[in-house]
């Protein structure tokens, strides 16, 4: 876990240079967003990072039934946050999202059917 944890802030930190350097209009928004983003997450792997090291330190304690009742529930969510930090940080990701779940009529669905399949 410790292992996971400093390569993903190495990846973290290699990713904020990369957004530091670019030269974009937008580029306080996005280094905003990815601090965000990586705090969040950090924060998941850190509770995480201590529940483990709490189920090896109360072993033969009455407290490892109700850690191991919530470290399933963190690493889900360190699992789940990424997708959805990306849609709550990024407007373009989410428009993409929204246009790709969004309801046509019958009619508009016959014809992307038929024209994918002419192709």
């Amino acid at each position: 876990m410790i292992i996971t944890i400093i390569t993903s802030l190495a990846a973290n930190l290699s990713s904020f240079i990369f957004v530091k350097h670019r030269k974009l209009v937008m580029a306080y928004k996005a280094e905003s967003n990815f601090l965000k983003i990586t705090s969040i997450t950090l924060i998941i792997q850190v509770i995480g990072n201590f529940l483990s090291i709490g189920m090896l330190t109360f072993e033969h304690s009455d407290y490892l039934p109700y850690l191991s009742i919530i470290r399933p529930f963190v690493s889900d969510s360190l699992t789940l946050v990424q997708p959805w930090l990306l849609y709550f940080f990024s407007s373009p990701m989410r428009k993409k999202i929204q246009q790709m779940f969004k309801r046509s009529s019958p009619a508009t669905v016959a014809t992307v059917v038929f024209k994918s399949r002419s192709v």
